[in-house]
Protein backbone atom coordinates (compact mmCIF):
# COMPACT_ATOMS: atom_id res chain seq x y z
CA UNK A 1 0.00 0.00 0.00
CA UNK A 2 2.92 2.16 0.82
CA UNK A 3 4.34 2.17 -2.91
CA UNK A 4 0.89 2.81 -4.60
CA UNK A 5 0.28 5.45 -2.09
CA UNK A 6 3.68 7.17 -3.43
CA UNK A 7 3.26 7.74 -6.79
CA UNK A 8 -0.74 8.03 -6.57
CA UNK A 9 0.03 11.79 -7.64
CA UNK A 10 1.31 10.67 -10.79
CA UNK A 11 -0.41 8.01 -12.09
CA UNK A 12 -4.12 9.40 -10.60
CA UNK A 13 -4.67 11.54 -13.36
CA UNK A 14 -4.35 8.78 -15.88
CA UNK A 15 -7.41 7.68 -17.42
CA UNK A 16 -8.98 4.65 -15.45
CA UNK A 17 -8.86 2.28 -17.83
CA UNK A 18 -5.60 2.53 -18.48
CA UNK A 19 -3.88 2.01 -14.48
CA UNK A 20 -6.23 2.33 -12.20
CA UNK A 21 -8.07 -0.56 -12.56
CA UNK A 22 -5.37 -2.90 -13.05
CA UNK A 23 -4.40 -1.73 -9.69
CA UNK A 24 -7.59 -2.79 -7.91
CA UNK A 25 -7.13 -5.92 -9.89
CA UNK A 26 -3.44 -5.99 -7.54
CA UNK A 27 -4.89 -4.40 -4.77
CA UNK A 28 -7.81 -7.13 -4.57
CA UNK A 29 -5.68 -10.05 -5.15
CA UNK A 30 -3.07 -9.17 -2.61
CA UNK A 31 -5.74 -8.97 -0.11
CA UNK A 32 -6.51 -12.62 -1.11
CA UNK A 33 -3.27 -13.31 -0.47
CA UNK A 34 -2.78 -11.87 2.60
CA UNK A 35 -5.75 -12.27 4.63
CA UNK A 36 -6.38 -16.03 3.13
CA UNK A 37 -5.40 -17.49 6.51
CA UNK A 38 -7.24 -15.28 9.09
CA UNK A 39 -10.06 -14.44 6.60
CA UNK A 40 -10.86 -17.49 4.50
CA UNK A 41 -13.66 -17.73 1.81
CA UNK A 42 -14.93 -13.92 2.90
CA UNK A 43 -15.38 -11.80 0.45
CA UNK A 44 -12.37 -8.99 -0.25
CA UNK A 45 -15.54 -6.12 0.18
CA UNK A 46 -15.74 -7.50 4.27
CA UNK A 47 -11.87 -8.30 4.45
CA UNK A 48 -11.84 -3.93 3.61
CA UNK A 49 -14.13 -3.33 5.50
CA UNK A 50 -13.07 -4.68 8.66
CA UNK A 51 -9.27 -3.89 8.36
CA UNK A 52 -10.23 -0.30 7.15
CA UNK A 53 -8.77 -0.81 3.84
CA UNK A 54 -9.85 1.91 1.57
CA UNK A 55 -11.57 0.02 -1.28
CA UNK A 56 -10.04 1.22 -4.30
CA UNK A 57 -7.32 3.15 -5.81
CA UNK A 58 -9.44 6.09 -6.38
CA UNK A 59 -9.93 6.42 -2.89
CA UNK A 60 -6.42 6.39 -2.24
CA UNK A 61 -5.88 8.76 -5.05
CA UNK A 62 -8.01 11.16 -3.24
CA UNK A 63 -6.98 10.64 0.21
CA UNK A 64 -3.25 10.71 -0.87
CA UNK A 65 -4.04 14.39 -2.72
CA UNK A 66 -5.90 15.66 -0.14
CA UNK A 67 -3.37 15.11 2.44
CA UNK A 68 -0.28 16.16 0.35
CA UNK A 69 -1.82 19.19 -0.66
CA UNK A 70 -3.86 20.22 2.39
CA UNK A 71 -1.40 23.24 3.57
CA UNK A 72 0.01 23.81 0.61
CA UNK A 73 -1.25 27.08 -1.57
CA UNK A 74 0.03 26.03 -5.29
CA UNK A 75 -3.76 24.91 -6.21
CA UNK A 76 -5.76 26.45 -3.71
CA UNK A 77 -7.30 30.27 -5.73
CA UNK A 78 -10.43 30.95 -3.34
CA UNK A 79 -13.59 32.18 -5.36
CA UNK A 80 -13.68 36.04 -5.06
CA UNK A 81 -17.41 36.53 -5.99
CA UNK A 82 -19.69 35.97 -3.31
CA UNK A 83 -21.94 32.72 -4.67
CA UNK A 84 -25.41 32.44 -3.01
CA UNK A 85 -25.68 28.66 -2.12
CA UNK A 86 -22.68 27.36 -2.93
CA UNK A 87 -20.44 25.56 -1.10
CA UNK A 88 -17.28 25.69 -3.31
CA UNK A 89 -14.59 27.48 -1.43
CA UNK A 90 -11.95 26.71 -4.40
CA UNK A 91 -11.99 28.10 -7.80
CA UNK A 92 -12.07 24.83 -10.28
CA UNK A 93 -10.52 26.00 -13.84
CA UNK A 94 -12.89 25.50 -16.66
CA UNK A 95 -12.23 22.25 -18.52
CA UNK A 96 -13.09 21.84 -21.93
CA UNK A 97 -12.39 17.44 -22.46
CA UNK A 98 -11.81 14.61 -19.37
CA UNK A 99 -8.32 15.22 -20.19
CA UNK A 100 -8.37 18.90 -18.30
CA UNK A 101 -10.25 17.28 -15.81
CA UNK A 102 -7.64 14.68 -14.74
CA UNK A 103 -5.14 17.54 -14.40
CA UNK A 104 -3.66 18.52 -10.70
CA UNK A 105 -4.83 22.31 -11.20
CA UNK A 106 -8.23 20.87 -11.84
CA UNK A 107 -8.48 17.83 -9.99
CA UNK A 108 -7.31 19.09 -5.98
CA UNK A 109 -9.87 22.09 -5.83
CA UNK A 110 -12.72 19.77 -7.12
CA UNK A 111 -11.61 17.15 -4.27
CA UNK A 112 -11.51 20.06 -1.44
CA UNK A 113 -14.52 21.09 -2.78
CA UNK A 114 -16.17 18.26 -1.90
CA UNK A 115 -14.88 18.07 1.34
CA UNK A 116 -17.10 18.72 3.91
CA UNK A 117 -16.84 22.60 6.51
CA UNK A 118 -15.44 20.39 9.70
CA UNK A 119 -12.50 19.03 7.29
CA UNK A 120 -11.91 22.20 5.14
CA UNK A 121 -10.39 24.25 8.35
CA UNK A 122 -9.33 21.50 10.24
CA UNK A 123 -5.98 21.85 12.21
CA UNK A 124 -6.06 18.80 14.04
CA UNK A 125 -3.14 16.60 14.86
CA UNK A 126 -5.13 13.75 14.03
CA UNK A 127 -6.05 15.26 10.46
CA UNK A 128 -4.84 12.07 8.16
CA UNK A 129 -7.18 9.60 10.57
CA UNK A 130 -10.32 12.18 10.23
CA UNK A 131 -9.87 12.64 6.19
CA UNK A 132 -9.46 8.66 5.83
CA UNK A 133 -13.09 8.01 7.94
CA UNK A 134 -14.51 10.71 5.54
CA UNK A 135 -13.76 9.02 2.51
CA UNK A 136 -14.35 5.54 3.51
CA UNK A 137 -17.61 6.33 4.16
CA UNK A 138 -18.29 8.66 1.13
CA UNK A 139 -18.43 8.00 -2.51
CA UNK A 140 -15.42 10.51 -3.68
Amino acid sequence: MSICRYACGIYGTTSLSLIIQRLESLQNKAIKVLFNNAYPNKNVEIIQQENKILKNIKQMINYTLITQNYYKAEYKKAICRPVRNNNNWLMEPLCVNSYGKRNLSYLIPHIFNKLPLELRNCKKYKLKKEIRKWIMKSTV
